[in-house]
């Protein structure tokens, strides 16, 4: 027990001792660990002598009996003989003297006191030295904890880096030593507790470091130093090595306290070897395939391309991520690429990280900027200096639109917004669309040109409408482009006048009151529908219609006094005085007869009958408002210095002669065209049964016909006035007034026939119109056409033969011959007209454009011209033309071969005639025909292939066609390049494909329908080519001086000092435009 007193109190002591030397001291290694192992080597020594050796040893009796005679004295070894004999076996004589011996041990161990053998004074001794140590370490553990465990630490790793216990806390982050990568940011963060002390200046940590593997001492001097960064939390401490690039280990000093040091071993990031972006281009833009820079270079593209990424490193890894701004996917290993496809949708950073197959430790080894190419909607506007209209009713606005896109347009559109002011729009509607083929579509920019018409029906009069021109490209999503809005005003009724004293004031007022009791007449119309049943049970529609009848009468009265009043000045108002006459006489009258049957209707047939009034009242009363303004505008635009200048010639430049007459040719075209509709109406209404049409359907339709005819009689009246006012140029434009007044006159007669036979079509008034219409477009082309033939007559074989005059022939015979066109033509074999056995004889002019037709002529005045001739059969008498089937009389005395169809061996009532015409054709003569006069031999027999069954003609019209739409595409493609209007010839494309594929599918009605819409499109595209072609060509007149001075006007500015001067003068001059 005195071994374990002694051993407990001298290892409490010892180590108290290295303890607080510790804690005071702050014993560095070198000294704490021999320390360390001295005291624990003692405390080993001590226990095992003092304590295990006397533990293991044991306690006998043997030994007992010896210390109690050594202590107590006892003589003659008494006590350890008497445990000798007990334990041996004796003999019986030695039995005596065993048993003296024994007896007197025992007396002598009774004698002995028991606390003798206890040392109470030894033990009492170690006793209290033990407990005195355990009590300091007691109050040392519960005053200085801390201190405590750090030593215990310090002591247990003497070796170790373990910070001494200070009168602060220190707590750093990481505490361990880390390993990260290259080029990484390193963040420290220190927590310093100051146990109830106010903050100082040596409470504030500092942080060292220095590079390299070896440890940090725990001094300022022994590295790079700086102070850590205060954040908001109190006490927290951070400070960030950023971008570190190699290893290095620090500590954080604070107080009289550090932390361990921390080793920061950097490994290299993986390195990139290649890397490539391959951006693909949305589809509508038609780009190619485009290669660049790869991570980490910034990339660009259009949303929605598709984004490849190709990279190459220097090490292997176990994944690679691209991270955007909303999108992460991972890359692909292919070999030793690695490779992913990231879409471009959104704008931002990018990053690239990667993980090491060493060391699995994520890396950012590339950041970069995604940006987002801009694809700008299409930029439109219209080509006007002023864009606020105010006009009168009936007006004709002639407007351009000029419109370009980065990639290409796909459509561009002209919308018209009215109902909601200049703020809002109650509802829009199409006014003129083109449509470009893509993708990509047109470019541009393009210059697109419409007219505009202020009708009435459309443009109520005091009400303002917006024009707004819409271009659209192929991208999915987007947005169109919108022009600035032109502003149309147009003017009220009150405000149309024309100038004071003008000769027509007179007739303007009457005109006014005319339109005012139309009004009336259409609202009584429109109140009886409204109020339609209640008048059927009332029996009062008979009286309703008196009052209607009776009203249309005033207005058709006042009318009659406006055209009187008209009618007293010819020479200004002869135009306005015929359309107010067709108004009155014939639209009034029929709506009259219309208003006169209604009270004795069935009532099942009031509501249509109703709607037919109301429809032509309406007609009337807006014709009347747009003449009205046409009135007005032609008085306050009437150039007062006309009348001094008349008689005398105004010679207009060559450009506008040339363009005046491309346009009446362009305008003649679309005027011929309307007519043929015409004249298939009146053919339609022909071929019906009298059961089939009603009277009300027929007189609908005659007044449609009837309509149609007096706008064109108006139109051609305006051309009539503008040629003559040209000077005389030659034959052909001396001649275009007079014969243009004719086609005025047959025009006039045709809708008055409809007005007045209703049903009675005036058909031989409207053909004749049509036939002076072709010869004056003929005179204008200079005789040669200028479109392919795509009109196929079908005529009404004659009763009777009509006996022809054989009219006397010129000595020469004139005749112009061009090249054939290789365009729609090639389509015509399949249309063919329709032989017929109609003979005539026309003078000077027939034959226009050298159109086939099935009219046979006697006169000798056709042209070859440059259209391919048809396959049926013609007759008559004609100089050399192309070849085809035709008989007849050979009036010319040589042919030296023109061209044309080859025509097979057949039988003509051609008879033979005397003379020899002198042939010089190198060309086959084709078959043998019989009769004529002889012009050398011709082979015998049958020849050329016989014509191929429908389905062969459909197919091979449709591969006709598809090379004619090739030619047309690169056409339009040109016109692309060199900026002009492409659109009506991207049209006429569309229709072309329409073709091919009726022909294809065995539609012969749309075949002919595409047909004409492809024509129709190709020459607006030729009337908007001329009128840009007319506006390069007057800039490209201007000498080269007058250009040059413009071009340096506009460099050098304005002079200094006349700057309010020139701005006083063009202010005063948009005053006067005003």
């Amino acid at each position: 027990m005195s071994g374990i007193l002694w051993w407990l109190t001298m290892s409490l002591g010892v180590w108290l001792v290295l303890f607080l030397l510790d804690n005071l001291l702050d014993l560095p290694s070198a000294i704490r660990f021999p320390l360390a192992a001295g005291g624990g080597l003692f405390l080993l020594a001590g226990f095992v002598r003092k304590v295990a050796v006397p533990a293991l040893g044991g306690v006998n009796a043997e030994r007992t009996a010896m210390a109690l005679e050594q202590v107590q004295r006892v003589e003659d070894n008494l006590l350890i003989n008497a445990c000798q004999l007990e334990t041996q076996e004796l003999a019986p004589g030695e039995q005596m003297f065993a048993s003296r011996t024994l007896d007197r041990s025992s007396t002598v161990l009774s004698s002995l006191p028991v606390s003798e053998f206890w040392k109470r004074g030894v033990l009492m001794t170690w006793g209290l030295a033990t407990a005195g140590l355990a009590i300091l370490w007691i109050a040392y553990s519960l005053i200085f904890p801390r201190q405590v465990v750090n030593a215990l630490a310090r002591y247990i790793l003497p070796l170790g880096d373990i910070p001494p216990a200070g009168s602060i806390s220190l707590v750093v982050h990481p505490s361990a030593d880390i390993v990260i990568n290259e080029g990484a940011d390193l963040g420290v963060s220190a927590m310093v507790d100051l146990h109830g002390q106010a903050p100082g200046p040596d409470s504030m940590p500092y942080i060292v470091w220095a590079e390299g593997q070896r440890p940090v001492d725990p001094v300022r001097r022994a590295g790079e130093t700086a102070p850590m960064q205060v954040r908001d939390t109190p006490g927290q401490y951070d400070y960030t090595f950023r971008s570190v690039q190699r290893s290095f280990s620090f500590r954080v000093l604070a107080a009289d306290t550090y932390s361990r040091h921390v080793l920061v071993t950097v490994v290299p990031k993986p390195g990139i070897m290649a890397s490539v972006f391959r951006i693909q281009p949305p589809a509508y833009t038609a780009l190619p395939l485009r290669e660049g820079a790869g991570p980490p270079a910034p990339v660009s593209g259009l949303p929605l391309s598709t984004l490849e990424v190709r990279m190459a490193f220097d090490q292997p890894l176990a994944s690679v991520m691209w991270s955007g701004s909303r999108t992460n996917v991972a890359f692909v290993r292919e070999g030793n690429l690695w490779t992913t496809d990231a879409g471009i949708i959104h704008t931002g950073p990018y990053t690239i990280t990667t993980r090491s197959v060493r060391n699995g430790l994520p890396a950012i080894v590339a950041t970069g900027e995604v940006q987002l190419e801009t694809d700008h909607a299409p930029e439109v506007g219209f080509v006007a200096d002023n864009l606020n209209l105010f006009v009168a009713p009936g007006t004709v606005l002639s407007l351009a639109v000029r419109a370009s896109d980065d990639f290409g347009m796909h459509t561009l559109v002209v919308i018209c917004r009215s109902g909601g002011g200049l703020t809002g729009a109650a509802d829009q509607r199409p006014i003129k669309e083109w449509r470009y083929a893509g993708p990509p579509g047109n470019p541009g920019p393009v210059r697109e040109s419409f007219s505009l018409t202020v009708d009435p029906r459309t443009f109520v009069p005091g009400e303002t409408y917006l024009l707004e021109a819409l271009s659209t490209d192929f991208r999915p999503d987007s947005e169109p482009g919108k022009s600035k809005p032109v502003v149309i005003r147009v003017k009220a009724i009150a405000d149309l006048t024309v100038p004071e004293g003008d000769v027509l004031a007179n007739a303007m007022n009457l005109l006014k009151q005319t339109i005012a009791e139309q009004k009336r007449a259409n609202e009584l119309a429109d109140n009886l529908r409204t109020h339609r049943e209640e008048a059927i049970g009332n029996q009062r529609v008979g009286a309703h219609g008196d009052s209607m009848k009776k009203q249309q009468e005033n207005a058709r009265s006042i009318g009659r006094k406006t055209r009187a009043e008209l009618l007293k000045f010819p020479a200004e108002a002869r135009s306005f005085s015929d359309r107010l006459s067709v108004l009155v006489e014939h639209e009034m009258g029929l709506a009259l007869q219309q208003i006169a049957g209604i009270g004795g209707l069935p009532t099942p047939e009031l509501p249509e009958r109703l709607d037919r009034i109301i429809d032509r009242q309406t007609y009337i009363l807006n014709e009347l408002i747009a003449l009205l303004g046409t009135v007005s505008n032609a008085r306050v635009n009437k150039d007062p210095a006309r009348e001094n200048n008349r008689g005398k010639e105004v010679v207009l430049p060559p450009a506008l002669r040339d363009d005046t007459a491309a346009s009446l040719a362009d305008d003649l075209g679309a005027f011929e065209r309307a007519q043929k509709q015409i004249i298939k109406a009146n053919q339609s209404l022909l071929d019906k049964q009298p059961e089939d049409l009603t009277r009300d359907e027929k007189e609908e339709i005659a007044g449609a016909l009837a309509r149609e005819e007096a706008e064109w009689a108006k139109f051609l009246e305006e051309k009539l006035t503008d040629w003559a006012r040209l000077p005389l140029q030659d034959f052909g434009d001396g001649s275009v007034a007079q014969q243009l007044n004719e086609v005025i006159q047959d025009v006039d007669k045709a809708a008055a026939a409809l007005y007045e036979k209703k049903i009675e079509m005036a058909v031989p008034l409207e053909q004749s119109g049509l036939e002076k219409a072709e010869a004056l477009v003929q005179n204008l082309e200079k005789w040669l056409s200028n479109t392919p033939d795509h009109v196929k007559w079908s005529m009404e074989e004659p009763a009777n033969q009509a006996d022809i005059p054989m009219a006397e022939l010129p000595a020469e015979l004139e005749d112009i011959v061009g090249e054939l066109l290789d365009q729609e033509t090639e389509m015509e074999p399949d249309i063919e007209d329709v032989s017929s056995s109609w003979l005539d004889s026309m003078d000077k002019g027939a034959g226009w454009d050298a159109a086939d037709g099935p009219i046979s002529s006697m006169s000798a005045k056709g042209v070859t011209g440059n259209l391919l001739p048809n396959q049926q059969e013609i007759g008559g008498r004609s100089g050399e033309g192309r070849s085809g089937k035709s008989h007849g009389q050979m009036v010319q005395d040589s042919a030296e071969g023109k061209g044309g169809r080859e025509t097979p061996t057949r039988l003509s009532p051609s008879p033979f005639e005397p003379g020899h015409v002198q042939d010089s054709s190198t060309m086959d003569s084709g078959g043998a025909t019989g009769g004529g006069k002889l012009s050398g031999f011709g082979e015998a027999g049958l020849r050329g292939p016989t014509p191929p069954p429908p389905p062969e003609k459909m197919a091979r019209i449709a591969g006709s066609q598809a090379q004619i739409r090739q030619q047309a595409e690169a056409l339009a493609l040109k016109l692309r390049k060199y900026k002009l209007p492409s659109g009506d010839v991207e049209a006429s494309v569309t229709a072309m494909r329409n073709v091919e594929e009726a022909a294809r599918s065995q539609d012969g009605l749309r075949v002919r329908r595409s047909y004409h819409t492809a024509i129709d499109a190709l020459q607006e595209a030729r009337k908007d080519i001329r009128a840009e072609v007319g506006l390069h060509r007057e800039r490209a007149l201007l000498p080269e001086s007058a250009v040059r001075e413009i071009m340096m006007g506009l460099q050098d500015g304005m002079p200094k000092g006349y700057e309010e001067l020139v701005a006083d003068y063009f202010r005063r001059m948009a005053g006067d435009t005003r």
